[in-house]
């Protein structure tokens, strides 16, 4: 990617210096242990461990209490199916209670999680204007400690992991890692693994008997295991889908089609037409999403009938020679319905990448402070070609100062908020909360973004750009050459401790986010 200058001459020689130096429940609930069977050997000793070392850690005092508050998992990451994840989520924490430190005690989310998933199935969510993250977050808000879990699919099998955080400074305390036993797992990934027509025509009927007539289909993507990344086999599963849904749900006698919209070739989301206007977290994540224009006069706060989104992921096993899928249909009121199936993966196209080149970073931790959302002109997550542009669209629950980074495929990164164009400038990035803000922006007050971000051809695979939001400005005490002073990447011990050099300027009260750019080559 790179920063080219678009107006004010007096800064184009300056920026083309810059340029060209980058390349680049319904409350939280104390849990209470589970009875019910023995707990697998491995899932015992792992939550005793951690335990273990969270006592070392915060070396507990006589009369003090700390409470760790427990991050449900994100039910559109799962490689097995929910209530199997949900039943070893409970086993686990069951596990942490038998052997947690005298003075630690341990916050459930799910309870939170549970009513708000009601609330989506309903479409009362939508309606409400809430945002689930967001209630999670407000009922531990009071936590000393953050954990949060997720289920990997590896070469060895499914592992779990559980990461505990310090969750004013940032920092990892303690992790939990084992395979998952077989009980939660319900079926192997491969077992019974169909050749992908076969699955995919099963997994269409599956998803039409639940939603009904599709009207307007937005395909938002396809993407590896729990990242953000699509790969040359997801956009090759995608035509097969997308063309099964189209088969299913025509009508023959009507002539009924299905309208096909595709997020990453628009240049222009429905979220960058509301820029500078007030709207809610899960607003914003809805019109993320959308690929028609809003309505002259609609108002942005109310939810609209425009048709059903369309996600899916594909988790590899048994050698690369099976793969579970799941396809995740949205409806227009934020319904959803999943079906999951078994694909072989023995007489694939040549030339078809089943992961990325580059490995997709880890999913970051929660974060503590400002609430702070992404997108951009493609939506989230989006997929570019050299030669075209980056637009991010930036909101936060707060007013805020931002610093955002973006790391490339050869793994430098580069600061770009603030940034060179700004100096002398001191509240160039500071944004005001709840509005939608537009990044590079020509018509930003109170300094204008003279420059554009764009796609080049140097790198390609998966990129990432990073955002921290304080609620004061952090510049000064950051480390020298993260100030906004020039376009030179960051050397790698600074870019690797983003998070804990953010959490220590800012005494830990810092949120982030983070966009995961996948590069074509």
């Amino acid at each position: 990617m790179r920063v080219l200058p678009t107006v004010a001459r007096g800064l184009q020689t300056r920026a083309a210096a810059w340029a060209a130096r980058f390349r680049a429940a319904c409350v939280a609930l104390v849990v209470m242990a589970c009875a019910g069977g023995a707990v697998a050997e491995p899932l015992s000793r792992s939550a005793q461990a951690l335990n273990e070392d969270l006592a070392i850690r915060i070396a507990c005092r006589p009369g003090e209490t700390r409470q760790v508050g427990i991050y449900p998992f994100d039910r559109a990451r799962l490689p097995i199916p929910p209530d199997n994840a949900f039943a070893l989520y409970e086993a686990f924490l069951g596990e942490l209670l038998r052997s947690a430190p005298p003075c630690v005690t341990y916050i459930d989310g799910r309870g939170a999680y549970v009513t708000l998933e009601y609330l989506t199935q309903s479409g009362r969510l939508h309606a409400s204007g809430q945002d689930h993250l967001s209630q999670i977050r407000d009922r531990l808000a009071d936590v000393d400690y953050v954990m949060d879990g997720a289920i990997i699919d590896q070469a060895d099998g499914l592992v779990a992991v559980f990461r505990l955080t310090d969750f004013r400074e940032g920092t990892a305390l303690a992790r939990a890692q084992f395979l998952v036993p077989e009980r939660f797992q319900a079926t192997r990934c491969g077992a019974g693994a169909m050749p992908i027509a076969q699955a995919v025509e099963g997994a269409v009927r599956d998803l039409l008997d639940q939603t009904g007539p599709l009207e307007q289909l937005t395909i938002v993507g396809g993407y590896f295991g729990q990242s953000d990344v699509q790969t040359s086999f997801s956009r090759y599963l995608e035509t097969a889908i997308v063309g099964e849904i189209s088969r299913q749900a025509a009508r023959v006698i009507t002539g009924h089609r299905v309208r096909v919209t595709y997020l990453r070739e628009t240049e222009a989301t429905g979220l960058r037409h509301l820029r500078g206007l007030t709207i809610s977290g899960s607003d914003f994540d809805a019109e993320a999403l959308r690929i028609a224009p809003e309505a002259p006069g609609a108002d942005p706060t109310q939810p609209r009938a425009d048709g059903h989104r369309l996600v899916f992921r594909y988790w590899v096993c048994e050698g690369d020679q099976a793969a579970r899928l799941m396809i995740s249909l949205t409806g227009p009121q934020g319904q959803e319905v999943q079906a999951i199936t078994a694909i072989r993966l023995d007489d694939l196209p040549g030339g078809l990448a089943l992961r990325p080149e580059t490995p997709p970073p880890p999913p970051a931790p929660p974060a503590r402070g400002v609430n702070l959302q992404i997108s951009s002109n493609r939506g989230p997550n989006p997929v570019f070609e050299a030669g075209e542009r980056l637009e991010l669209l930036l909101r936060s629950d707060a007013d805020a100062w931002l610093h955002c980074f973006y790391t490339d495929a050869a793994d430098r990164t580069i600061q770009i908020l603030p940034n060179p164009f700004q100096q002398g400038h001191s509240e160039a990035h500071f944004y005001a909360g709840s509005i939608v803000h537009l990044f590079p922006d020509p018509q930003r007050s109170p300094v204008p973004d003279p420059f554009e971000l764009l796609i080049n051809d140097e790198t390609h695979g998966v990129e990432t750009l990073t955002c921290f939001a304080t609620r004061e400005d952090v510049s000064l005490r950051l480390p020298p050459g993260m100030r906004g002073e020039s376009f030179d990447p960051l050397p790698q011990f600074h870019a690797t401790q983003l998070r804990e050099l953010f959490a220590r300027a800012a005494g830990g009260d810092v949120g982030h986010a983070r966009l995961t750019v996948t590069i074509l080559p």
